[in-house]
């Protein structure tokens, strides 16, 4: 890692340190923060470690010692502190599953360098840029449920927000020299949105999320009845040992075994993804499972309606408006409006700019932007 020496970070892992950090944040304007979470490694991921840096600081706060955080939800939650986060998507679907927190006033710095039309938006690359710093990749896949944790990785977990709430300030400032900052904050708060959207869903019946195995909606259905329990099977394996999934057996391998329904050890071993390994491991219990989706009723996937023809020639329409927009201006084409709200204003067809109001997650300045042009493509087609 090429960068300045900075001190250690404090590893907060006792109440007594927990309530000094708290007492160190209360009057602090803006906190950077980000999440290490385990899902490489287990069957149901969490957040394993939260960093948070303020100025002449850096904690590292170790979930694993039961301490109650609640006070930092209450903190996140606080419309007077800013909060800055580099990809902040992934934390606050994680945050929101296993603690309920819900936050505002988010700053995030690579929705920010994607506004800016920054090319390299990794975190690495922006450190890189704006204080010639090099990041060690060593520990990108590390296990962060281990513990103790080794001191290389604590460093490294250090280093993911030491930096941000300057790297902030710079991109603050650039983005009020390019009059962007109405632009990028409404799109921050849409990313909110989403995500409080997806966590607020009611849990997905757990019978059909075989479904997510990529191709299954190909599969005629008996093949996808085997599946389902070629998933399930693999499903309880994950969870007694305490494994992701991917780990027991990959899903072009489920998807081939479902699709050819071999008859034996045999046939089953032609199968890509199965080595004599896994079939000593799982032969006998992928057979069983074969032979009770060969017998189960077959599974069709829900219907979705699909769009009809004047809708999906207004998204195309709008999608080709949207790309020259961005190749104009030198940005990825979500930056200009995201896909979600394109699918909406073809759905909805607005065709006035009071309409646009109605369109969800379309913002203000976005409506105040593009609404004319928008209004008239759509009075076009």
């Amino acid at each position: 890692m090429s960068s300045p020496e900075i001190p250690n970070a404090i590893l907060v892992d006792t109440p007594q340190k927990l309530n000094l950090l708290f007492r160190q944040l209360q009057d602090q304007p803006c906190i950077a923060i980000d999440t290490e979470s385990n899902s490489m490694y287990v069957y149901q991921e969490r957040v394993c470690l939260l960093q948070v840096s303020i100025p002449g600081a850096d904690y590292l706060i170790d979930p694993f010692e039961e301490l109650d955080l609640s006070p930092l939800g209450t903190l996140l939650a606080d419309p007077s502190v800013q909060k800055v986060f580099h990809a902040v998507e992934y934390d606050l679907l994680c945050l929101q599953r296993d603690y309920g927190w819900k936050m505002v006033n988010i700053f995030d710095t690579m929705l920010a360098a994607r506004a800016l039309g920054i090319k390299r938006v990794g975190l690495g690359n922006l450190l890189a840029e704006e204080f010639g710093i090099t990041l060690e990749k060593k520990y990108q896949r590390a296990d962060w449920g281990i513990r103790p944790l080794p001191h290389g990785q604590l460093r490294y977990a250090q280093f993911d927000t030491h930096y941000l709430i300057e790297l902030k300030d710079r991109l603050t400032k650039q983005l009020n020299d390019a009059n962007l900052w109405d632009e990028f904050t409404e799109e921050v708060q849409r990313l909110i949105n989403v995500c409080q959207r997806a966590g607020d869903k009611p849990p997905e019946d757990e019978s059909l999320r075989f479904w997510r195995v990529s191709g299954s909606r190909y599969l005629n259905g008996r093949q996808a009845a085997i599946l389902k329990e070629l998933f399930d099977y693999r499903e309880k394996v994950a969870k007694r040992i305490d494994r992701p999934t991917f780990k027991v057996m990959g899903d072009k391998t489920l998807l081939a075994i479902a699709t050819e329904q071999p008859r034996n050890f045999e046939q089953l071993s032609y199968i890509k993804g199965m080595s004599e390994r896994q079939i000593n491991r799982h032969g006998r219990k992928l057979m069983q499972a074969i032979k009770r989706g060969s017998t189960a009723p077959k599974q069709y996937p829900l219907t979705t309606p699909i769009p009809d023809e004047s809708i999906r020639n207004r998204y195309d329409l709008l999608q080709s408006w949207r790309k020259q927009r961005a190749v104009e201006r030198g940005v990825e084409s979500d930056v200009i409006v995201s896909k979600d709200v394109l699918w909406n204003l073809a759905r909805q067809n607005p065709a006035t700019i009071a309409d646009l109001e109605s369109v969800q997650d379309l913002g203000p300045y976005r409506r105040n932007k593009y609404g004319a042009e928008l209004i008239a493509l759509l009075a076009e087609q």
